[in-house]
């Protein structure tokens, strides 16, 4: 089945991944990934030009639609309709989401309606364990958006691995928006992506 994985630059993402190169069901033929007019990811707030070398070293495709919070669903709809006008094939998508049901079935019924399937490759795979192979398979990650009513600024530019057990009483994978992440290694990678900490922005929602 020729699948896009939907792409933030994450962890989970980057784990779903994983998953999906080595299911052999699957034809993983791009990545699609949501920016705002600013050139950034959603929630994460990574550059698009970060995004892009993520692509390059997995030799994968990555194509961007831009999105905004008033309209998210019209233009997502709008963007994939128009790959596929592009003559881009897939019949599926796939996410990292874990374990948040209304935003699985959100995503299902968005897509239903292009007749594209949504393929969840983590799902209800329990958050330890999806940590426990994000370390183990080696997927470096670096925190780069917290929810600063959960965690310290001092997460921020902080090595996933090396906090991971400093995370109490939040979810260990930031499953519901404690905390976004950017890899920037990983053993199917054919290159590291060189990172380094700019100017904090602190956004109010």
């Amino acid at each position: 089945m020729k699948t896009l994985l939907s792409w933030s630059g994450g962890k989970d993402c980057t784990l779903a991944l994983y998953y999906l190169k080595n299911n052999p069901k699957i034809e993983l033929v791009g990545l699609v990934c949501t920016i705002s007019q600013f050139d950034r990811v959603g929630l994460h707030g990574t550059r698009k030009n970060l995004i892009t070398k993520q692509a390059e070293s997995l030799d994968l495709p990555v194509h961007f639609i831009i999105t905004s919070a008033d309209n998210y669903e019209s233009d997502l709809l709008n963007g994939l309709q128009s790959l596929r006008n592009n003559n881009i094939k897939f019949e599926s998508i796939a996410f990292g989401d874990i374990h948040l049901a209304e935003l699985k079935s959100y995503r299902e019924k968005i897509l239903h309606r292009l007749n594209i399937s949504a393929i969840f490759p983590l799902w209800q795979i329990p958050t330890h364990e999806i940590s426990k192979q994000i370390i183990e398979i080696n997927i470096k990650a670096i925190l780069v958006c917290i929810n600063n009513k959960l965690l310290g600024k001092n997460f921020l530019g902080k090595e996933y691995s090396n906090i991971v057990n400093e995370l109490h009483n939040v979810d260990i994978c930031g499953e519901n928006g404690e905390f976004h992440t950017f890899v920037y290694s990983a053993p199917f990678f054919a290159h590291k992506i060189d990172v380094s900490a700019g100017q904090m922005i602190e956004n109010t929602c």
